[in-house]
């Protein structure tokens, strides 16, 4: 445990933040001193990302760190971005991801759509969800739609993911410009 504890400070010295679980209040507190950190600093912000998810108001305002952070920010996704990892992952300026590495989206609850029954705060969530992802990849809102409304959402593959503007590029391949 003190040798993974070291490991992530040494990271954060770098402006280097590891998500490697659920994204909820702990995680944002943790990644909110790295980023402060960076900024403090003058460093870019680098995220390596391999998480399921998690909490909608966490990852919202991880997005609003992210996309403010005054200098370059790089998410690298390894393993899986799914749910609200797929959404944080957007904030970033360069998006990247390992080959065979999948993002995995779906409306706020994954069991049932939130276009049944849904309360004010979920709408007005999703709404900005999607709202994201219209505006920082190549799906269009109507495909945007059609995947929140799917009662088991859509999972991207590598080369999916590239073909829909979810990420820019794979590590260690160039980058198109877009």
């Amino acid at each position: 445990m003190k040798f993974k504890k070291a490991f992530l400070n040494s990271l954060a010295l770098h402006g280097t933040f590891y998500l490697d679980n659920d994204i909820n209040p702990k995680t944002l507190e943790k990644f909110s001193k790295v980023a402060i950190y960076a900024r403090l600093n003058g460093l870019p912000l680098t995220t390596y990302i391999k998480s399921s998810g998690g909490d909608v108001p966490s990852c919202l305002k991880m997005y609003s760190i992210i996309q403010s952070h005054p200098f370059p920010t790089k998410g690298i996704l390894m393993g899986e971005a799914n749910s609200a990892a797929g959404m944080v992952l957007q904030a970033f300026d360069e998006r990247l991801m390992h080959r065979y590495n999948t993002v995995y989206l779906h409306a706020l609850e994954s069991r049932r759509s939130i276009y049944e029954n849904p309360s004010d705060e979920a709408k007005r969530s999703q709404m900005i969800i999607e709202t994201i992802f219209v505006k920082r990849t190549k799906l269009s809102e109507k495909e945007v739609k059609a995947i929140m409304e799917s009662l088991n959402g859509k999972r991207f593959f590598d080369q999916e993911a590239l073909d829909a503007g979810l990420v820019d590029g794979f590590i260690n391949e160039p980058v198109v410009p877009h």
